[in-house]
């Protein structure tokens, strides 16, 4: 895939606090189907931008498993009304 795909979330000036924002941003809510990652930018390569994009096959595998737990569901309510 190509880089336009990617959405700058912050600059920062460290690399430490690239990876700490990508940490934090990996245990978000949205992060299931995302992908993130640090690339060096600015002058002379001075800076850090973390990057994030979401993750097609991600965003397949997430709709697959709530289709399994919601057939699952299902079948758990259907035999408890049939055993009434």
């Amino acid at each position: 895939m190509s880089d336009q795909n990617w959405i700058n979330e912050r600059y920062v000036n460290t690399y430490e606090e690239a990876a700490s924002l990508k940490k934090s941003l990996q245990l978000s809510e949205k992060a299931a189907t995302m992908q993130f990652k640090i690339k060096r930018c600015g002058e002379e390569k001075s800076q850090y931008v973390v990057k994030s994009r979401v993750d097609p096959s991600l965003v397949n595998a997430v709709k697959e498993v709530e289709q399994q737990v919601a057939a699952t569901k299902d079948k758990t309510s259907k035999k408890k009304l049939t055993k009434k």
